[in-house]
């Protein structure tokens, strides 16, 4: 039923929304959304001991292929998930211990 407000429950554009989140986190829920996959993604990487197929990892943690992975890792963190792959010891300082598992 439009013009009852159903349609915004809130009484918010979703427009407004995402500003306000981005306004509140210091990102908008779609970049947040690729940070916890990231992490994710680094956390399985650690568990595993490196030992993991990228492509698999892409898809696993939630992007559409390996090259959009690598793009986001690039674009957050400033290299790609490959790399390290190929040097693990870089995880722990990318992943703050806090976060980590026991």
């Amino acid at each position: 039923m439009r013009g009852c407000g159903t349609d915004r429950p809130a009484g918010y554009t979703p427009r407004y929304l995402r500003a306000l989140f981005a306004e509140h986190m210091d990102h908008s829920p779609e970049e947040l959304a690729a940070i916890v996959c990231m992490q994710c993604a680094l956390r399985y990487l650690e568990e595993e001991n490196g030992s993991v197929n990228l492509s698999e990892a892409a898809a696993r943690f939630g992007f559409s292929d390996q090259s959009h992975m690598n793009r986001e890792f690039r674009r957050f963190l400033g290299f790609t998930f490959g790399a390290v792959k190929g040097a693990p010891s870089w995880i722990d300082e990318i992943v703050p211990e806090a976060t980590r598992q026991v």
